[in-house]
């Protein structure tokens, strides 16, 4: 799923000197994100788009907080990982996913388009539309999933790791049986929304009429969701009205807008049907941009995330959801949970040696 303003651009860097792999785009976020070229046996900071090869090694020059995305999208957040011969981390395109390898350092990785791999010397971490956290040193790895389920092995054992629980992988043994996480991890981004998942009802929601209502027999997380069960709807009809939270947003800075869709026989004149997003950038209710206007399908039977960039030109965050703009009547059910704003700060401008 395209991401608003959030367009990839791929700088060519230096090709490597030896055919392999292709090369994977990457683009920093914050941080000064660094690269070990083992093509050239060099380190280089990476401060615009460009290409990684399996062989280089990212992370940022001595070990400070930096993040980067790169294409699904992916998103990475490093933390005690240094670009170096033998250190930082890998990553690769496989056949059916992108496959990361971590030597040293903790790194929080979050892929909701396509399966994701990180391996470690400890132990593999396998998932699809999952974020978690892997901590990793010479004596284990330790992996946390902060949202959705990881398959964690290695070749003694193979244990599933669902959200809030952790498990922790030593030399010579199988993968820890599961268990309650401890206090959230303070690398996780803050949620700049108040009750996103409907666990206080519908506080700090607007006005909700029937038949949009709390659901607390099918949710993703916790206890509740969002139902809306609309029946021979016209095109543009709000399934959720116009929700805003005030003063959060930094103009300027890029924020990720993303929440979870299913749907049972969401149908448009019985043929599969599309839900609108619009995302009001300005908050100023005008039609123009930066008022983002975006259709997405639904999710039959499954829950499945949905994922907006934009660029904050003032401090409101205003959004709402409504039936497709295509002629017909709209039918079905659909649940909405775990709502998320979060702020990806820029990149500190680089300084130029002296």
């Amino acid at each position: 799923m395209r991401g608003l303003l959030f367009v990839l651009l791929i700088a060519l860097q230096d090709p490597p000197t030896t055919e392999g792999p292709a090369p994977v785009a990457l683009q920093p976020l914050s941080g000064a994100i660094a690269v070990w070229r083992a093509s050239g046996e060099r380190t280089e900071l990476l401060d615009k788009a460009g290409r990684v090869w399996p062989a280089d090694r990212l992370g940022t020059a001595s070990g400070e907080p930096g993040r980067f995305t790169t294409e699904g999208p992916l998103l990475v957040h490093l933390r005690n990982i240094r670009a170096a011969a033998g250190k930082g981390l890998s990553i690769e395109r496989k056949a059916d996913r992108l496959a990361l390898r971590l030597y040293k350092g903790t790194a929080i990785v979050e892929s909701f388009e396509s399966e994701i791999e990180l391996e470690t010397p400890h132990g593999k971490a396998v998932g699809r539309q999952v974020c978690f956290l892997a901590t990793v040193d010479e004596v284990s790895t330790k992996v946390v999933a902060l949202e959705g389920r990881i398959a964690f092995s290695n070749d003694l054992g193979s244990v599933t790791v669902a959200d809030g629980q952790s498990s922790v992988a030593a030399p010579g043994k199988a993968p820890e049986a599961p268990k309650a996480a401890p206090s959230p991890e303070p690398e996780a981004e803050a949620n700049l929304l108040k009750n996103p998942g409907f666990e206080q009802k519908l506080d700090d929601w607007p006005l909700i009429y029937e038949p949009v209502a709390e659901d607390a027999k099918v949710f993703r997380s916790g206890r509740r969701s969002l139902r809306c069960t609309p029946k021979d709807w016209k095109p543009s009809d709000p399934l959720i009205p116009s929700k805003t939270a005030k003063g959060v947003l930094k103009p300027g800075s890029r924020y990720l807008f993303r929440f979870f869709l299913r749907s049972e026989a969401f149908v448009r004149d019985g043929k599969p049907a599309q839900i609108k997003i619009v995302i009001d950038a300005q908050a100023k209710g005008s039609n123009a941009p930066p008022r983002h206007h975006v259709e997405v399908p639904a999710s039959e039977g499954a829950w499945s995330a949905r994922r907006f960039f934009f660029e904050a030109q003032g401090p409101d965050a205003v959004f709402h959801v409504h039936t497709a703009s295509e002629a017909g009547l709209y039918s079905g059910t659909l649940w909405f949970d775990d709502f998320a704003l979060l702020e990806f700060p820029a990149a500190p401008p680089r300084k130029e040696p002296k």
